[in-house]
């Protein structure tokens, strides 16, 4: 196959990501956006990799009975959302199916600890956070999303996966003169809501790190975080993945919590409130700020002792495990590439570690990770996935381990 071929294909399934699969006719691995399984469609080779090629659609010869018209304006341009082409119990199921295909691909005696269903939510106007981009020639300005070249600009005014507070303030903002005059060629807008006070800031480029932390509404109290810092995007998932978590710590009868790149301590806050059977927290994560912000949170309960280390998780990880006297349960909440390598053995190599709570946004590297934890004496016990960002390819995993 070359650039430009085109050639009737099948879809075959949905990849995580959100892009279909199929295979073109010299048996070359093809993926498409915006396509069902079981649909017939010609497709034109748009660019070829060493072991796949990527294609978009040129016409559908016989549509899936599931296909539904994009509601955003935007769906042809954008490549953020990737699921608007089917209803959102659809992609649902798509994305338990993905998790599903993972674990029965790499680990299939593992499929029974997998729950039947996505835990949910509302579908549109959830995201409490947003960056734009700024493209300008002249006089002319594009604010937006960038498309899936990575370079290119596209004007947006609307986007439907916006909290309704953050898109009453960026029309305020677009027709305010001043401030999008301000607004040079490469700057990012970004505008944060907080639901502590239901209030939307927004700051060009970076934050001023004076700015007051914000406050975040959750169901077992006031959450505090650095504006700019990371917070969960979805703030009604991101409780429901809480509870879960603290639930999980609770159930294992841990005394001791050990919360890997905690962030603002966001695991730490909620199993400090939910847990009442923890005598100690620690945490660890790179940015000071975050550290400063987690010790913070941990201050109202005066049961817990809390030690907060400002250090890359991994290097900082044998001295910890030097000083636990007890049972512990460890949370990980890594980035998108995972744990560092050396993590599962040192885990599963301490015995005052009994169960770990493992969360990640990266299916690709949770499972690699499944095998490395298997090898070093962990059980998995239960898998429950969290559509954290509906209609766009991505969603959050939680599982629970034991030795």
């Amino acid at each position: 196959m070359n650039i430009g071929d085109r050639f009737e294909a099948v879809i075959e399934k949905i990849v995580f990501g959100g892009d279909a699969f199929c295979k073109a006719p010299d048996g070359m691995v093809v993926f498409v956006a915006n396509a069902l399984v079981g649909e017939r469609l010609i497709l034109e080779i748009k660019s070829i990799k060493k072991s796949f090629a990527r294609a978009k659609i040129i016409s559908i010869v016989e549509p899936s009975p599931g296909r539904i018209e994009p509601v955003c304006k935007y769906a042809d341009v954008c490549c953020n959302c990737k699921y608007l082409c089917m209803d959102f119990a659809e992609e649902n199921k798509v994305k338990h199916e993905q998790i599903k295909d993972a674990i029965l691909r790499e680990s299939p005696s593992d499929i029974d600890a997998l729950s039947p269903e996505m835990v949910s939510g509302s579908e549109f106007n959830y995201r409490n956070k947003v960056e734009f981009h700024a493209h300008r020639v002249g006089n002319l300005l594009d604010v937006g999303y960038v498309k899936s070249d990575n370079v290119t600009v596209f004007d947006v005014d609307k986007c439907l996966l916006l909290n309704e507070k953050i898109q009453q303030q960026y029309d305020e903002i677009r027709s305010n003169i001043s401030v999008m005059h301000s607004l040079r060629d490469g700057m990012e807008l970004s505008l944060r809501y907080a639901s502590g006070k239901g209030e939307v800031t927004y700051w060009r480029n970076s934050p001023d790190k004076r700015a007051s932390w914000l406050k975040e509404k959750l169901s077992c109290g006031m959450f505090s975080v650095p504006l700019g810092n990371f917070f969960q995007v979805n703030n009604e998932i991101a409780d429901k993945l809480l509870v879960t978590a603290a639930q999980a710590v609770a159930e294992s009868g841990a005394s001791e919590l050990l919360d890997l790149y905690c962030g603002a301590g966001f695991f730490s806050f909620g199993c400090a409130a939910m847990c009442p059977g923890l005598k100690k927290i620690s945490g660890v994560e790179i940015e000071e700020r975050s550290i400063e912000c987690a010790k913070f949170n941990l201050k109202g309960f005066e049961n817990i002792e809390g030690s907060f280390f400002a250090a890359d998780s991994a290097k900082k990880l044998p001295s910890i495990l030097k000083n636990l006297q007890s049972d512990c349960c460890v949370i990980v909440d890594p980035p998108r590439n995972g744990l560092d390598a050396k993590v599962p053995a040192m885990l599963g190599n301490a015995p005052q570690v009994k169960s770990l709570v493992y969360i990640s946004c990266n299916l690709a590297t949770w499972t690699r990770d499944l095998h490395r934890l298997k090898k070093y004496g962990f059980n998995l016990c239960s898998v429950q996935g969290f559509n954290m960002f509906p209609r766009t390819g991505h969603f959050e995993i939680f599982s629970y381990w034991t030795k």
